[in-house]
């Protein structure tokens, strides 16, 4: 269908396809609730819920690339709207019984929001990529400024659900066990990862320089070695244009800053783990960065 739209030309068609996702996920939520058969909500899960979520990450990368970037607003706001409803919704028995509970849908939505970050940034659309990071939670103050990845995050922690290594490692998983988006890295298990904890790593940025806090960033990408998101981070420092387009309206000094809490933050979350190193930069100009402002402004 997504493809089939696209080729079309059909904005309307489109548009009605996205304004229209949430609610199609919610009846399909609501027909699996009528089942007691955990093997007949389990098979609505994978054969509508899970590929509906996957036409809607698929939309966005395929927008992005054939130049038609008006329509990202409105696929980050379809996800939203199935992230925001989970919270109102009874999530019955049967449908718990299928693991289809409110942290499922928070997960599985931030999954495809990782994987649609990740591909656009290592696709260079530098524009987009915020978009899919600036998401606040309408209905929680406390989280609103940190937005909806550390949300996800939390919530899936609170109920130990989550792989330590954070949202970097359940994403991976995620776009090796997909086909197409794999084929979007050449099925490069080394280009999915750094693609990923660099995303991670802005999202920590727009999440800390949002709230003021520094709790806010969780650098799931702490749990890899530092080489992996090193590119980006000499990428803002060195490149006007990226930055602007990734880091708006955030000056050297509140950047300088909020890297050396990363750095600090990733070495504590890499832990036993083989990971994140603090201080261990290859990019000597990041280095020379950092030295030029020694003290913090947060």
């Amino acid at each position: 269908m997504v493809f089939g739209t696209l080729r079309a030309g059909s904005d309307i068609d489109l548009m009605w396809y996205l304004n229209n996702a949430g609610a199609s996920f919610y009846r399909a939520v609501e027909e699996a609730a009528r089942y007691e058969d955990v093997a007949q909500v389990s098979r609505i899960r994978d054969n509508e819920l899970e590929p509906l979520l996957d036409n809607l990450t698929v939309l966005a990368i395929t927008c992005a690339r054939y130049q038609r970037p008006q329509f990202l607003p409105n696929v980050r706001d379809a996800f939203y709207r199935i992230y925001e409803r989970a919270h109102t919704t009874t999530f019955g028995p049967s449908l718990q019984q299928a693991e289809i509970i409110i942290s499922w849908v928070w997960e599985t939505v931030i999954k495809r929001v990782y994987t649609i970050g990740a591909t656009l940034l290592r696709g260079g659309f530098y524009n987009e990529v915020p978009l899919f990071i600036r998401q606040e939670i309408t209905w929680d103050d406390w989280y609103g400024n940190e937005f909806w990845a550390r949300h996800a995050l939390t919530m899936r922690a609170r109920e130990n659900r989550l792989d330590r290594r954070g949202l970097c490692a359940i994403t991976e998983q995620f776009i090796k066990e997909r086909e197409w988006f794999y084929q979007q890295y050449g099925e490069r298990e080394d280009d999915v990862i750094s693609a990923l904890c660099q995303f991670d790593f802005l999202q920590c940025v727009h999440a800390i320089h949002e709230s003021g806090r520094p709790s806010a960033g969780y650098p799931s990408f702490g749990t890899y070695y530092n080489h992996r998101t090193e590119p980006i981070i000499g990428k803002v420092i060195k490149d006007d244009r990226a930055r602007e387009a990734l880091l708006p309206q955030l000056s050297d000094e509140e950047l300088a800053t909020i890297i050396k809490i990363l750095d600090q933050r990733a070495d504590s979350v890499s832990g036993l783990l083989n990971g994140w190193t603090l201080n261990d930069w290859r990019d000597t100009e990041i280095e020379a960065f950092l030295d030029r402002y020694p003290d913090p402004v947060l």
